[in-house]
């Protein structure tokens, strides 16, 4: 019987990068310009969530030292294996973004990407957590879908700044398909921008560059409006 967790059970869902991929992060094409031109030099980067690895590694590959965190076994058992087929050393840790299990102020910068926002269990404690591991100058860089894109969606059952909604999935491992498929239970929200705003600058950490990108521009492309958006918030300087 099939002894993987939730995590693990989503994280199999996700489809593996393909060789075009890997070439978009060897050309440094994977992440956004403007997340590459906020680190400095060699810097301690903390990815959060790191899903399939492609960010991690193309920030190991420009000569970051990289700590890659998520809750599924398989997405690290991904990023471990696509950074050695391109030659990128990156460190991975199974924890929770709500209690890093790092000391204080041991990281340059952090990195959410990817569709993470609206899964993120216990934001405020995340974004407290994000805000504790910082060093003094250090960037917090959060690039997601737009969070007003639920306002516009007729069919969407996750209302825009309202509570976390619960949601439910029925999962089959491929590996196991004789055993019967599992039912996972999470919270999805779409927080506003105002709470987004309020719960990061209740941290101590202060905005230093917000964009919004319509359709088909920015770090994403999505058929709604606004499209996606890009904020860099800074931890304060000793």
């Amino acid at each position: 019987m099939s002894t993987e967790s939730p995590w693990d059970l989503i994280g199999s869902r996700a489809t593996p990068l393909s060789s075009e991929d890997r070439s978009r992060i060897r050309l440094e094409q994977w992440l956004p310009e403007t997340i590459r031109t906020t680190l400095k030099p060699f810097s301690h980067v903390l990815v959060i969530a790191c899903g399939n690895g492609g960010g991690a590694c193309q920030l190991a590959g420009a000569g970051h030292r990289v700590t890659a965190l998520d809750r599924s076994r398989v997405q690290l058992q991904r990023t471990a294996e696509l950074a050695k087929t391109m030659g990128f050393d990156v460190d991975r840790v199974l924890a929770p973004a709500s209690s890093l299990p790092f000391a204080s102020i041991c990281f340059d910068a952090v990195l959410i990407e990817n569709g993470v926002l609206s899964f993120l269990e216990s934001r405020p404690e995340v974004f407290q957590e994000i805000a504790r591991v910082l060093r003094p100058g250090g960037r917090f860089v959060l690039h997601d879908w737009h969070p007003v894109l639920p306002a516009f969606d007729p069919d969407g059952d996750v209302s825009y700044g309202g509570p976390s909604q619960e949601r439910r999935l029925s999962l089959q491992n491929p590996l196991f398909p004789e055993v019967s498929p599992q039912s996972v239970t999470y919270l999805e929200s779409a927080p506003s921008l105002t709470q987004l705003f309020q719960e990061l600058l209740s941290t101590g950490l202060r905005l230093v560059d917000f964009n919004e990108f319509p359709e088909g521009e920015g770090p994403y492309q999505h058929p709604g409006f606004p499209g996606s958006m890009m904020m860099t918030w800074g931890s304060p300087p000793l």
